[in-house]
């Protein structure tokens, strides 16, 4: 399986990757394209490739390294993924196929999620803008129309027959967000966090905004515990927990991160990287 390049120089890219391989698994690049895999064990599987076309073919965990060093713009990533085939090929240290689906946002303000769904492939505009794990994003998308009743504007008191009954306090509008580890649950609360913020903001404020709207979704060591037969450990039984968080600005060309071992965020700046060098950088996450 091989990665065709889009041109001679491939486009630069400050990704995240895992067990020290050259997969990224989340990642920006120059032009402002940034995205990531999400797992999906449940719902996602690729392509069977015919053997004329094994040339023209890439295994599931080279899906977001193929995108975001060919292209700058989901549009052209729509493209070209119409005329590849993604292969059902196992990962050693996954312990078998790596399922995910891919979030892709740009810096024209477009958004798309990638998945591979009974072997075909499915690209669908993410009007939401936010992605979690299993379920595919048409089961989220439809899932959404049943908090409509939830926004971030308070309600008033009750009145029954003169009598006021006052809400407990502030932040009722958002009473019945759904509170679980669930991915579906993780979406609708994503979702509402970010539609129910003003986006006439400074770009200090909404990185800011970012930061605290991850927050939220922070997995304490300890709170999930996968059994090897999962999907989502990678074959292994062992805690679920958020390892890094990212924050990427499409604008100004940045990627943050912070990692389970460090609350500092580290900040890598295109301004101040060499996009004409002939090497691979690796840098470690704060600790």
């Amino acid at each position: 399986m091989r990665i065709r390049p889009l041109m001679d120089q491939r486009i630069n890219t400050a990704p995240t990757n895992v067990f020290g391989l050259p997969f990224y698994v989340d990642g920006i690049n120059e032009a402002g394209l940034a995205g990531g895999l999400l797992n999906a064990p449940n719902s996602a599987h690729y392509q069977d490739v015919p053997a004329h076309q094994a040339s023209n073919s890439i295994a599931p965990q080279q899906l977001l390294t193929y995108a975001l060093t060919n292209f700058a713009t989901v549009e052209e990533v729509r493209k070209a993924l119409a005329n590849l085939y993604v292969s059902n090929a196992p990962m050693k240290e996954w312990g078998g196929t790596p399922k995910a689906h891919m979030t892709l946002h740009d810096a024209q303000g477009g958004s798309i999620v990638v998945e591979y769904l009974e072997g075909r492939l499915a690209i669908t505009d993410n009007v939401i803008g936010v992605m979690t794990n299993d379920p595919p994003l048409a089961w989220h998308l439809a899932n959404i129309g049943n908090y409509v009743n939830l926004s971030g504007l308070d309600k008033k008191p009750l009145e029954v027959k003169g009598k006021v009954f006052p809400p407990a306090s502030s932040g009722n509008g958002l009473h019945g967000l759904p509170g679980s580890m669930l991915s579906s649950d993780r979406f609708v609360r994503a979702a509402l966090f970010v539609l129910n913020t003003p986006d006439n903001a400074s770009t200090d404020v909404q990185r800011s905004r970012a930061w605290h709207i991850l927050n939220n979704f922070d997995i304490p060591y300890g709170a999930i515990y996968l059994d090897a037969s999962s999907g989502y450990g990678g074959g292994a039984n062992a805690y679920e927990y958020t390892e890094w968080t990212v924050v990427a600005d499409l604008k100004n060309k940045t990627y943050s991160l912070r990692s389970f071992e460090s609350p500092d965020v580290m900040t890598l700046d295109f301004k101040s990287i060499d996009l004409n060098g002939k090497s691979v950088a690796n840098t470690p996450l704060p600790k």
